[in-house]
């Protein structure tokens, strides 16, 4: 089949295991429920296609345009699917367990009730991609674009974000523990009641971030940005926030004993009833233990 136009072509009595697709144009054809293990589908055209409870397993999908495909309850394990386009397509209840989507466009995919595990999304673009309520824990996610896209409910615990954009999103309540936020773009996001325990975190960018309430205690957190953001109510307590920036922020009765901000830019912060218990000022001082707002 390879390069062929297969447009018109029925394929009912085939056999399609192991197929070799390489280049060929499948665009609008029904093939649900067959089996296509091992299959070569490399830059092919796939349009529309329906591979709706399809066993794609081991299958090549590298380079493919498949915009608005239908890949459904479809078994998609250790599927390799790299730089193809993959906009608007749906994977709700698909198993997409070890596929590698590296730098594959799933620009507004579905992903409802989909098994995502050990999924590789590097350098991907997932923006307004519908993730809600997945469990993407253990997920590489380094260098996605994810602006836009539905994380509520969604479970992003030991995520590598390293160099992602995750700007503007709603991750209210999400559980970020142990994830890699190095380098990350968090401007804009709200992260109201996250759970953010053992992060990594590295020039990480939190800018305009909604970040109330947090418990980010005995974190790393040197060189990150937090411009704009608002940390009221938050418990920070011997937090590492050397060269980091505060400009503007609200740190509104948060807890910073103990913490450390030698060298932080802190213009236009806010320390109203902030707690400084024996934080190491920004000039390497240590504030005495009555110090609230002000470090004494």
């Amino acid at each position: 089949y390879k390069r062929q136009d297969l447009r018109d072509s029925k394929l009912k009595d085939s056999i399609l295991i192991g197929g070799n697709f390489t280049g060929a144009n499948l665009s609008g054809l029904h093939l649900q429920k067959r089996n296509l293990i091992n299959s070569n589908f490399t830059n092919a055209i796939l349009i529309e296609t329906h591979f709706e409870d399809s066993d794609l397993t081991g299958s090549l999908l590298n380079g493919v345009n498949a915009n608005k495909t239908r890949f459904n309850k479809s078994n998609m394990t250790n599927v390799i699917a790299k730089n193809g386009n993959f906009t608007e397509s749906n994977f709700a209840n698909a198993n997409l367990t070890n596929v590698d989507f590296t730098s594959s466009n799933l620009t507004k995919v579905k992903m409802q009730g989909s098994t995502i595990s050990n999924t590789n999304f590097t350098s991907s673009i997932l923006n307004y991609a519908n993730l809600k309520g997945q469990d993407l824990s253990d997920v590489n996610l380094l260098k996605a674009n994810l602006t836009g896209a539905d994380l509520s409910n969604t479970n992003l615990k030991s995520v590598n974000f390293t160099n992602a954009n995750l700007s503007s999103l709603d991750l209210t309540g999400v559980n970020l523990n142990s994830s890699n936020l190095t380098n990350t773009n968090l401007s804009n996001v709200n992260l109201t009641n996250a759970k953010m325990n053992s992060i990594i975190f590295s020039n990480t960018n939190f800018s305009n971030a909604n970040m109330q309430n947090l418990q980010l205690n005995n974190e790393n957190m040197s060189n990150s940005n937090f411009t704009s953001a608002n940390l009221t109510n938050s418990d920070m307590k011997n937090t590492n926030f050397t060269n980091s920036i505060f400009v503007s922020c609200n740190l509104t009765n948060a807890d910073l004993s103990t913490s450390n901000l030698t060298g932080a830019n802190i213009s236009g912060a806010i320390f109203v009833g902030t707690k400084l218990k024996k934080t190491i000022w920004i000039d390497g001082r240590t504030c005495k233990n009555d110090s609230v707002g002000v470090c004494k």
